[in-house]
């Protein structure tokens, strides 16, 4: 039986190195959190030297600028309706597919890179627990490092090394 080209769903293979694995990890949550309405991330990433300040020396007293950024995004959230530190979940309808496939991406990156870094640590944090909440209904993305393959199910909050 033929398959209609519009039934096959391509995939997309990225070779990176771990370092710039974690960086996506990093763009895919920042993607996330501003799709839930996390406008102070952008405090955050000013604060933690990630958005830089422009002037001739380029250096600032950072300190009076974030609290101005601060005001800022408080105000661009009251504009939007959310409550100072309010957002939305990320099984909510009016969250985008968009910010919803990257918090998916994020999760399984997130858990491969943790266990590559550490496959039996002695505190196990949430990025080893992987993609808990499915909410879209794309494929559920795998990380493949150095050729272990790690698949997550979104209904386990463990899948070790290996398939299954």
């Amino acid at each position: 039986m033929k398959t209609k080209s519009s039934e096959i769903s391509p995939t997309v293979h990225l070779f990176l190195t771990v370092a710039q694995a974690n960086v996506v990890a990093e763009a895919l949550e920042i993607y996330a959190r501003l799709g839930l309405g996390q406008i102070e991330t952008i405090t955050e990433l000013f604060n933690e030297g990630y958005i830089p300040v422009n002037t001739e020396s380029g250096t600032v007293d950072r300190s009076p600028v974030s609290q101005q950024i601060a005001e800022h995004c408080s105000a661009m959230k009251d504009h939007m309706g959310f409550s100072p530190h309010g957002h939305h979940g990320i099984t909510d309808r009016v969250v985008s597919e968009a910010a919803k496939n990257a918090y998916e991406v994020e999760c399984v990156l997130r858990k491969s890179l943790a266990l590559d870094r550490d496959p039996h640590p002695k505190f196990r944090g949430t990025e080893y627990d992987g993609l808990l909440i499915k909410c879209t209904t794309e494929k559920v993305p795998v990380c493949v490092i150095e050729g272990r393959m790690i698949p997550l199910s979104p209904f386990r909050a463990f899948a070790g090394y290996g398939h299954g």
